[in-house]
C-alpha cells in the first residue's frame, strides 16, 4: 500500500503504475505528474476510470473515490442480465432504431431476412466470433460473393456494437472479422446505353408501357414499381414520392410530361379493366406486396439478350448523359434524379424550385426518346 510520504518522493525514468487497495493506482510519469485512477476486472473486461492529479486528489480521497467505484460497479455488475440472448432477438430493436437513418432500408431488412438471420439468427450473442461468422457464411464466400460477405459482416459489426453500448454484450469479438475475408472485387456499374443507342430497346411503333415509363421517369427501379395512384396531381400534373419510399429518405416531386401523364391514363384504364384495386399504378397479381418488383424490367431486357448491355438502373445514366450534352444545369440535373446534393452549389437550391426547369427538361427528354419510336423506313 502507498503512504503520503512515498507518494511525494516518487521519481520514475519511465511511465510506472503504482497499486493501492481497491483496485486504486497512481501513475506517475517521468517529468513527474501523479495521476490516480482505478481499475478493475469485471466479467473479464478491465474498467478503467480516472479519478484526479495528484496532490490536488490526495491519498484518502482517492482512496474513498476507489471504493465508491468499486461498490457501484460490483452492483452493476450483479444486476446485469445474463447474455443468454439470442441474435435475432435484437434486431427489431436496432432496426427500428437504424431505420430512420438509413438510405435503402429495404435492402438492409433483404439482407436480414436472406443472409443474416438463417445464419446466426438462434446464437447467442457471446458466442458470436470470428470463426462462427466465417463457417456459417462459407458458402457465401465460395460463391464468390465476396462484396456481399463484407457487407453481411459490416452490419453483424454493427448490430453487435449496439448491444454493447446497451449493455446486452460485454465486447464484440467480431471486429476484425472482414481482414480475414478476400479482398473486395472492384465495383462493377450498372449497364448502360449511350442516348444514341436507346434504338436497341426501343422500337417503332408499340412499346411496353413500364419499359417506356422507366426510361421517361429518370426514377429507380424500386421507387417506379411502387407508384401510387394517389401520389399523382393531374390538376398541377405532379407526382410527389413519399420520403420513406425513395433512396435518400427525402420527398421527390416528379414533373409530368406529355407522355408520361398519356402512359398514367392509359395504365389507369387498363387497370380498371382487369380489375384491380386501383392502388398500384404498375399492380401485379405474382407479388406479395401487389405491385411489381423492381427486378421486373431487368428480367424483361434479359430475355430480350440485353442482359450486359442495359439495365432498368442504368436507364437514369443514359438520361443523365443526355442532359450533359444538352448543357443542363448541375443542379436541376441532379435534381431530376433525385440524386444527393453534391457541393455547395447544389446545396444552395431547394429542388422544389427547379419544377418548371424540370418540367422543360424532362419534355426535352422524352420527346428525344420519342424518336426512336418513328419507323424512319415508313416516312417520305
Amino acid at each position: 500500500m502507498l503512504n503520503a510520504i512515498q507518494i511525494k518522493s516518487l521519481r520514475v525514468e519511465k511511465t510506472k503504475d503504482f497499486t493501492d487497495e481497491n483496485g486504486l493506482i497512481l501513475r506517475v510519469t517521468p517529468r513527474g505528474n501523479k495521476t490516480w485512477a482505478w481499475r478493475k476486472t469485471i466479467n473479464g473486461r478491465i474498467v478503467k476510470k480516472v479519478i484526479g492529479s495528484y496532490p490536488e486528489v490526495g491519498l484518502q480521497e482517492a482512496r474513498r473515490q476507489a471504493v465508491q467505484l468499486s461498490s457501484e460497479t460490483t452492483a452493476k455488475a450483479v444486476s446485469k442480465p445474463s447474455f443468454k440472448t439470442r441474435f435475432k432477438d435484437v434486431v427489431p430493436k436496432w432496426l427500428t432504431e437504424k431505420r430512420g437513418k438509413l438510405k435503402v432500408p429495404y435492402k438492409l431488412d433483404e439482407r436480414f431476412k436472406c443472409h443474416i438471420l438463417p445464419a446466426i439468427g438462434d446464437c447467442y450473442l457471446e458466442d458470436i466470433n470470428d470463426k462462427l461468422l466465417l463457417e456459417r457464411f462459407k458458402s457465401v464466400i465460395d460463391q464468390g460473393k465476396i462484396a456481399t460477405a463484407h457487407r453481411l459482416m459490416s452490419t453483424i459489426n454493427e448490430v453487435l456494437r449496439w448491444c454493447v453500448s446497451e449493455e446486452l454484450l460485454d465486447r464484440v469479438k467480431t471486429e476484425y472479422v472482414t481482414t480475414r475475408l478476400p479482398k473486395k472485387p472492384p465495383v462493377k456499374h450498372r449497364a448502360a446505353l449511350a442516348p444514341e443507342d436507346l434504338g436497341r430497346v426501343i422500337k417503332p411503333g408499340d412499346n411496353p408501357p413500364y419499359l417506356m415509363w422507366s426510361i421517361y421517369s429518370m426514377l429507380r427501379p424500386k421507387e417506379n414499381a411502387g407508384l401510387k395512384f394517389e401520389w399523382v396531381d393531374w390538376e398541377k400534373k405532379l407526382l410527389t414520392i413519399p420520403a420513406e419510399e425513395m433512396k435518400m429518405n427525402r420527398s421527390h416531386v416528379v414533373p409530368l410530361t406529355r407522355q408520361m401523364i398519356a402512359l398514367l391514363k392509359q395504365q389507369q384504364e387498363y387497370n380498371e379493366r382487369l380489375g384491380f384495386s386501383g392502388v398500384w399504378i404498375w399492380p401485379s397479381t405474382q407479388s406479395d406486396s401487389g405491385h411489381l418488383n423492381p427486378t421486373t424490367l431487368n428480367i424483361t431486357l434479359r430475355r430480350m439478350g440485353l442482359k450486359d448491355i442495359c439495365s432498368a438502373h442504368g436507364f437514369r445514366a443514359t438520361a443523365r448523359t443526355y442532359l450533359a450534352r444538352i448543357h443542363v444545369p448541375e443542379a436541376v440535373a441532379e435534381a431530376c434524379l433525385a440524386h444527393a446534393k453534391q457541393n455547395a452549389t447544389v446545396e444552395a437550391y431547394d429542388r422544389e424550385q427547379f419544377i418548371e426547369e424540370r418540367r422543360k427538361v424532362m419534355q426535352q427528354w422524352c420527346d428525344y426518346v420519342d424518336t426512336f419510336m418513328i419507323d424512319k423506313n415508313n416516312q417520305k
